[in-house]
C-alpha cells in the first residue's frame, strides 16, 4: 500500500486558514463569551501552554492551540465559572477542550467541501518540553 502526500497550494491554504480562523472565533464567542483578537506582540517564550489535536483522513496533520499561562487561566476561569485565583490544573483541561472544539468545528466545515478528517485525542503540554509545528498534508 502506498500513500501519496502533497502539501496544500497557497490558494487552498489561505482558504482553509480563513475557515480555521472563523471556527476559532466562533468557539471563543460561544464557549468563552469572548472575541478572539490577534495579540499586539508575543514571543515564543510567552506561549507556555500547547494543546494538540491530531487530524487523519484527507486532511492529515496536527492542530495546535498555544497560549500563555495567564490566557490559559482566564480560559479555564471562564469555562468553569470560577474565580481566576482558583484555577490551577484545570487550565490544562480547558485549553485541551478549546483545541478539541476548534478542531472539530474546522473538521465539520471542511467536510462540507467533501473532504474527510478524523480527530485524534487532544493532549496539552508545556511548550518548553518540545516545540510543535502544525503541518497540514493533503492526501
Amino acid at each position: 500500500m502506498s500513500t501519496v502526500s502533497r502539501t496544500l497550494d497557497s490558494g487552498a491554504r489561505e482558504s482553509w486558514m480563513a475557515t480555521l480562523e472563523l471556527a476559532m472565533r466562533e468557539v471563543f464567542e460561544i464557549m468563552l463569551s469572548s472575541k478572539l483578537e490577534h495579540p499586539e506582540s508575543s514571543t515564543e517564550n510567552d506561549l507556555e501552554f500547547t494543546a494538540m489535536v491530531g487530524l487523519a483522513g484527507d486532511l492529515c496533520g496536527v492542530f495546535s492551540f498555544r497560549c500563555g499561562a495567564g490566557a490559559a487561566a482566564i480560559i479555564a476561569s471562564k469555562m468553569l465559572g470560577v474565580d481566576l485565583k482558583e484555577v490551577d490544573e484545570q487550565a490544562w483541561d480547558a485549553i485541551g477542550e478549546i483545541a478539541n472544539k476548534c478542531a472539530d468545528l474546522f473538521r465539520s466545515e471542511i467536510e462540507a467541501y467533501g473532504h474527510t478528517a478524523l480527530l485524534q485525542q487532544s493532549s496539552a503540554a508545556w511548550v518548553s518540553l518540545f516545540r510543535t509545528f502544525g503541518i497540514v498534508v493533503w492526501r
